[in-house]
């Protein structure tokens, strides 16, 4: 994959007084803490937005049958289901639908469970929205992260939850989750009258059907308690939209968040984040999301390979999804802030385990999205941290 230089852009993953300020970094630096691609965004996504600006009218619009067709589509071939369109909600983010559930479906004060470790936001949203997160803790064994389902039983009576937030695959780790487990949280959250709220962002990056359930998958007698959030901005590059979508066979909860987007003035869909949606979930789109599950798992190989031959204190988990791969690292947990300041002093930037709220556990996150020369540098440097 080519790289895309965005040294000199706004891009934040990449701009280096950004970097400078906050983290403190030389101008070697090779950031790699932010989950998003280093390689451009695929053409026919610009190829679609400059065929709407043809159009010479940015107007107020209504979203198309195209846009539904697009989800109806993707969700057949990618996830193997056949979903509706009165199923689907535009919405501008999956953190905005977070906040919007947690508005509509719960009070101040609730509490909300998590599956820990977890993307930090999970954990944002709740408190920045007055609720209370209760984190369940995940159970790292035969290097991948297991659920512990009678404690999650234990917690939802113990804590009178009423919402999950749920993160399908897991990320970090992009930990599959099987049917059974799935219809196994969905039969709890049933049975306690939760809402099973799955973020699905990173499996649009699974090439083939079998490997990724989503929730909608789960038996019929789950529906009313289950509710996707995703986008295509991961899998696309397109996170700088903000545009994401809902999708649930609750039709009630669905009216309910729309209700919700119109009391705060977001009841109106954003042009060119309807475009890119519609382009990404297509053939082309596709055949993008395969030939990146390939890079990525190369890339994976490549970095499992090189930590064996090295003989690094270190073990790659499993990566079944996305492209962030975690690696623990076999060292005392006393040591993890010892190993951040050697990984900047190294010029490299990565997120490590206790900002994913995993406390128990030491690893750190490479995002595989790069080039080849890059991930081989990035190695190298590792590399050097670890044989002082």
């Amino acid at each position: 994959m080519e790289k895309l230089d965005r040294k000199n852009s706004y891009d934040r993953k990449w701009n280096m007084e950004h970097l400078r300020e906050k983290y403190h970094v030389e101008d070697n630096v090779i950031p790699n803490h932010v989950a998003d691609f280093d390689y451009p965004t695929p053409e026919f996504i610009f190829d679609q937005i400059k065929e709407r600006c043809n159009f010479k009218s940015l107007s107020y619009f209504s979203v198309d049958e195209e846009f539904y067709d697009a989800f109806k589509f993707w969700y057949k071939e990618m996830k193997n289901i056949e979903i509706e369109k009165g199923w689907i909600n535009y919405s501008y983010g999956v953190f905005f639908s977070m906040a919007a559930i947690l508005n509509t479906k719960t009070n101040i004060g609730d509490s909300i469970l998590i599956n820990t470790p977890c993307y930090s936001p999970f954990v944002r949203v709740c408190l920045l929205n007055d609720r209370k997160p209760i984190m369940n803790k995940l159970i790292l064994k035969n290097n991948k992260y297991e659920l512990d389902l009678y404690q999650i039983e234990k917690d939802i009576i113990e804590n009178n939850i009423k919402l999950f937030l749920f993160c399908n695959p897991l990320n970090p780790t992009g930990r599959l989750w099987t049917l059974e487990e799935l219809n196994a949280i969905a039969s709890i959250c049933k049975k306690h009258n939760v809402i099973l709220v799955s973020d699905e962002v990173h499996g649009d990056l699974v090439s083939y059907k079998e490997g990724f359930n989503t929730v909608l998958k789960t038996n019929e007698e789950y529906k009313n308690n289950v509710i996707v959030f995703s986008s295509a901005t991961k899998a696309f590059n397109i996170g700088g939209m903000s545009s994401s979508y809902m999708i649930s066979k609750n039709i009630d909860l669905l009216k309910e968040l729309w209700s919700y987007q119109e009391k705060i003035w977001l009841g109106n869909s954003n042009v060119f984040g309807v475009e890119v949606m519609k382009a990404a979930y297509t053939q082309k789109g596709i055949e993008w999301s395969k030939e990146m599950s390939v890079h990525h798992n190369n890339m994976f190989e490549l970095t499992k390979k090189f930590v064996e031959e090295n003989d690094l204190p270190l073990k790659v988990l499993d990566l079944h999804a996305g492209f962030c791969v975690s690696v623990v690292v076999e060292k005392h947990l006393s040591e993890l802030e010892k190993y951040k300041k050697e990984f900047i002093k190294n010029g490299l930037l990565v997120r490590f385990s206790n900002e994913f709220y995993d406390y128990d556990n030491f690893w750190f996150r490479i995002i595989l999205s790069t080039d080849e020369k890059t991930i081989k540098e990035i190695l190298e440097r590792i590399k050097k941290v670890f044989k002082k």
